[in-house]
């Protein structure tokens, strides 16, 4: 028997159940693209505005925040649903406005429970670029003109 194995096996249950819990840990499924635009579409300018660099509806939609208030920040996962509120000064300068958004990207990882899968798990930084532009600039253009037809169909001239 290799020393690898009585070690294995000389563990405790504590430390076995350990890992079968790191090994089963969930794996996001509210990463998709689709889901995090639908938590970016709860955000209003009358419930969540003017917020410091790095605490826009971007950042918090892709730690699985939802906006469900004034200044209410929820997480999409129902088996969190940590609440944050992000309440800014009016009166902070740009740098005091840069350190409260530090504070607050932390606590939009940090304040998730310790099972949920935004904590480890956010939706990937290329969502914060939009549109996906996976087309062709020749299929752009192609849409264009064909957008541009139906539009023009659609003008009467009167007169002439």
């Amino acid at each position: 028997m290799s020393n690898d194995s009585s070690n294995a096996d000389a563990r405790s249950p504590a430390a076995k159940r350990f890992e079968a819990t790191i090994l089963s840990f969930p794996v996001s499924t509210s990463s998709t693209r689709l889901e995090y635009i639908n938590r970016l579409k709860t955000f209003r300018p009358s419930l969540y505005f003017a917020k410091p660099t790095g605490l826009g509806p971007e950042h918090a939609a892709r730690w699985g925040f939802k906006c469900t208030g004034v200044d209410e920040l929820t997480c999409s996962n129902p088996k969190c649903g940590v609440k944050i509120v992000v309440r800014v000064d009016d009166g902070l300068d740009e740098e005091e406005a840069g350190k409260l958004g530090e504070a607050f990207r932390a606590k939009f990882r940090d304040e998730h429970v310790s099972f949920c899968h935004f904590k480890w798990n956010p939706s990937p930084e290329t969502y914060l670029s939009y549109p996906p532009l996976n087309a062709t600039w020749d299929e752009i253009e192609s849409r264009c003109r064909a957008l541009d037809s139906v539009f023009m169909s659609r003008v009467k001239v009167e007169g002439g």
